[in-house]
């Protein structure tokens, strides 16, 4: 299971769609499995101890020092997708070696991309982040699997915006959700190594749809609060939203 990235997985989920055909028509579909807390539950079985504390071990620098490496993550998640957009695009051709070329250099020109128009890159990733919330809260408040894209779509475009309007939080938003997302899968598959715990998820995470959007954004609020407050102690070094826009 890929831990890196948004958890990399709503940009996973995505693009391997893409890969198998699908088109922007089934974004929706691309959702619904994102939110599928029965198919996570079925994923972490293939979750290594090593790799679930790779995880948790990962989710701590998003959560702790997210806000301070922000520049070295968007990079991170921007190498994910171009690898992903260039194995697409190469994947026309039916040949490995192109489509190993294409997904490098796609990887590199996505990176390349990333220091001139950090704001833009920033603005995409909160749109993402916004969608995998988004989709996760309206499918276990609303329990409507067919409407999940409003969900998403809604998410999305405030995730997006908010970079525009407060470039701190959006890095805090993206930031967090990758970390606390991270941070949950890590956790769960540990515990669902252990019987008695594996029982008790199941019946409150997974069969109460609700719940794990619910512990999701407990847990992207309070790393919020947590990493504006670690913030607020780091007056010799801004961001760049706080000169304008002049910088990136």
């Amino acid at each position: 299971m890929n831990f890196t990235g948004l958890d990399f997985t709503l940009l996973a989920q995505v693009a391997n769609g893409a890969e198998e055909g699908e088109t922007s028509q089934n974004f929706s579909s691309s959702l619904q499995r994102l939110s599928d807390f029965n198919e996570l539950w079925v994923k972490l079985d293939s979750v290594s101890s090593i790799q679930a504390l790779g995880a948790i071990t990962i989710a701590a620098i998003f959560i702790l020092y997210g806000w301070r490496l922000f520049r070295l993550l968007v990079a991170l998640n921007f190498l994910y997708l171009g690898l992903y957009l260039g194995r697409y695009a190469g994947s026309q051709s039916n040949q490995p070696n192109i489509i190993l070329l294409c997904g490098v250099l796609g990887a590199i020109f996505c990176v390349s991309m990333t220091y001139p128009f950090m704001k833009y890159c920033v603005a995409i990733l909160g749109g993402m982040a916004g969608a995998a919330i988004g989709a996760a809260l309206w499918k276990g408040f609303m329990g409507m699997d067919n409407l999940i894209l409003a969900g998403g779509l809604a998410g999305m475009v405030a995730g997006a915006f908010l970079a525009f309007s407060s470039f701190k939080y959006t890095v805090m938003m993206f930031t967090s959700v990758q970390g606390c997302s991270m941070l949950i899968i890590g956790l769960m598959a540990i515990l669902k190594n252990q019987t008695p715990f594996a029982s008790m998820m199941k019946q409150y995470l997974i069969d109460m749809p609700m719940n794990l959007p619910a512990l999701l954004l407990f847990c992207v609020i309070m790393s919020i609060l947590l990493q504006k407050k670690m913030l607020s102690t780091e007056n010799s070094w801004k961001m760049p939203a706080d000169e304008g826009w002049k910088r990136n």
